[in-house]
């Protein structure tokens, strides 16, 4: 009988589809692209939901308001000779 198995062969051992490696930089480029995009995604997600978000308190979450935690005193006495620089240009704090 021409149709009987050994063991585990079937009629199907020892074909090999064409297969092709891709090279390891390639495959590690396609690794970062689909990263990229799940990030992409993800901040996409986060910005059209971002009305959503509150704080601990229940207050609304903005970029423009200063944070209202309590700052603890300086130990250091005010001192006429040491002034605050103003802010170098193009280092903005807002969103």
């Amino acid at each position: 009988m021409e149709n009987e198995r050994l063991g585990t062969e079937t009629e199907h051992t020892g074909v090999r589809i064409a297969h092709e490696e891709a090279s390891p930089v390639r495959q590690v480029l396609r690794r970062v692209l689909i990263a990229a995009i799940v990030l992409v995604v993800v901040v996409l997600v986060v910005y059209i939901d971002r009305d959503g978000y509150e704080d601990s308190k229940g207050g609304e979450i903005s970029c423009s308001t200063p944070p209202t935690t309590p700052r603890s005193p300086s130990r250091r006495p005010a001192t006429a000779t040491s002034p605050r620089s103003p802010p170098r240009p193009g280092s903005s704090t807002s969103c």
